[in-house]
């Protein structure tokens, strides 16, 4: 199934069982294709003003009119959003691939994230590790059972990164203007000191953390 989606500034994906891949509209309209990979899941996309929802919600089924329930199912689904379009993801049991796009938030409940080249501000995991490269900009990164591999092209503003188990390996880019501190067992160690007014700070519980240069 394919649809086109003109005039928006804003996509709210939520997506249960599956894949999720977006990447940059060529033009200014949304694109979404998505295919029944597994069961009778249903697919729902509304326009609200200048919002776009998607949601990805089981079958309900009844038996004799006494009882219901959602039947599972899987979907295979690709976005296109065009530059300016700021998007909010969260995904229960689905992986999800992100490039060049700009994005407020993205959760996920067992599956990966992972990102390449695009804008966030807020990312979270839980049973998934997190990857890519990323330009952030008031960045809030949070994982539970999930390990942290990102490239920072560039960043703006504070930013915060906890896991608890899992551990942190960070690639700073030169041009990235930044304080870089790794907090453990209440110690506070500071890793890159740039005399920025941006900071930042790496908590793990158990896990090591790890900042290059590149």
């Amino acid at each position: 199934m394919k649809e086109v989606f003109k005039d928006v500034k804003k996509v709210h994906v939520r997506i249960v069982n599956g894949k999720l891949k977006i990447e940059k509209s060529e033009d200014d309209n949304v694109y979404i294709e998505y295919y029944i990979l597994e069961g009778e899941p249903r697919v729902e996309i509304r326009k609200e003003d200048s919002e776009l929802i998607i949601e990805t919600k089981g079958k309900e089924k009844r038996f004799l009119n006494l009882f219901a329930w959602k039947s599972d199912g899987k979907v295979k689904m690709n976005i296109k959003v065009p530059e300016g379009v700021t998007l909010e993801v969260s995904s229960v049991n689905a992986g999800i691939s992100a490039s060049q796009v700009s994005i407020e938030s993205i959760n996920s409940v067992n599956g990966p994230i992972i990102l390449k080249n695009s804008h966030v501000k807020s990312i979270s995991t839980v049973n998934g590790m997190i990857a890519g490269s990323i330009m952030a900009e008031d960045l809030t990164v949070n994982s539970v059972n999930g390990y942290v591999k990102l490239d920072i092209l560039d960043m703006e503003g504070d930013g915060v990164i906890n896991t608890v188990n899992g551990g942190v390996h960070l690639r700073i880019s030169d041009v990235c203007d930044v304080n870089v501190i790794a907090v453990k067992r209440g110690r506070s160690i500071p890793l890159i000191n740039q005399n920025s007014p941006y900071t930042l700070t790496i908590t793990s519980v158990n896990g090591k953390v790890n900042v290059e240069r590149f």
